[in-house]
């Protein structure tokens, strides 16, 4: 069972074709408010046609916003997992270019510091002794 999902994802990968497609977004202000909205529908996320998304914009840029209905809610969003070095090193090479040596090299120096923890680790998590001495951080999002 497991080697023929292997093999149908496999197929999947060796069958897909590339395709262009444009995104659209807008900013909508709202008094001191602002939202960013980005353009999607049932079938797809995307727009497939240049000619489209470019009609989609000039029509978007000659209308008013209106807002049908707003709802307010409180959500609680756990934080992202800690960087173990590997992970650090998957994210440092596309963003800076970094090879995985120099992010050793970086992560060594700031642990030498004492900025962070010990670099070499696979856990992506904190003990409990470890988690007493963090500080509580709360973060609220506001408009604007």
């Amino acid at each position: 069972a497991l080697v023929n999902i292997i093999y149908q994802r496999e197929v999947e990968i060796e069958n897909f074709k590339s395709q262009p497609y444009w995104d659209c977004y807008a900013e909508f202000k709202f008094g001191e408010s602002r939202l960013i909205g980005r353009w999607f529908n049932n079938d797809s996320e995307h727009i497939f046609d240049h000619e489209s998304a470019q009609a989609l914009v000039s029509f978007c840029k000659e209308s008013e916003a209106q807002i049908y209905s707003v709802i307010n809610e409180e959500k609680k969003i756990r934080p992202p997992q800690l960087y173990n070095l590997s992970a650090l090193q998957m994210e440092a090479n596309p963003l800076y270019g970094m090879s995985p040596a120099n992010v050793l090299a970086f992560a060594q120096g700031l642990y030498d510091k004492s900025f962070i923890t010990y670099p070499r680790t696979d856990s992506k998590y904190l003990t409990p002794g470890e988690a007493k001495w963090l500080p509580t951080i709360y973060i609220r999002v506001v408009p604007g």
